[in-house]
């Protein structure tokens, strides 16, 4: 399957929204709560206009829309989150996505070294992670649930 990628624009905030409430998104989140759309838009101009932080938006070669990887930089350190539409999961496209952003993020900022928190629960995640050369670097509690960090540095 052809990937192409892109950063976000106003015009995704739409779709951020339908993939942020997701079900399994929401479950997988450290938090759960369903977002309200105005808050929603509130938060996606913020990062649109943050120069610290970068939003992948991933098609395929027909434009339908398979995910986002949202990159940001805070002040001691690089996060990084995925998500992959429903109707493309369970299609190894996870890893993909984060290989191709984590590659393109070295390319501006080497010395960055990348930090992904995931659920312990969530072993589909973990999994992705661990094939886009994530590595395990601790266990730790993230809003009191179990969870870990998943680390990659520039190769």
């Amino acid at each position: 399957m052809e990937i192409s990628w892109r950063f976000a624009r106003i015009s995704d905030a739409e779709m951020y929204f339908q993939w942020a409430n997701d079900e399994s998104v929401r479950e997988n989140s450290f938090n759960t709560n369903s977002i309200p759309y105005e808050s929603h838009l509130v938060w996606f101009n913020s990062r649109l206009s943050d120069k610290n932080c970068f939003l992948y938006f991933f098609t395929t070669g027909d434009e339908i829309p398979v995910g986002q990887v949202r990159i940001e930089k805070k002040m001691n350190e690089t996060v990084i989150g995925v998500s992959v539409d429903k109707n493309f999961r369970g299609k190894s496209l996870s890893s993909v996505l984060l290989n191709i952003a984590v590659a393109n993020h070295f390319r501006e900022f080497s010395q960055d070294c990348v930090n992904a928190y995931i659920k312990k629960s969530n072993v589909a995640s973990i999994r992705a992670f661990e094939k886009a050369n994530f590595v395990f670097e601790k266990n730790l509690f993230v809003n009191n649930v179990e969870s870990i960090l998943m680390i990659r540095k520039y190769e």
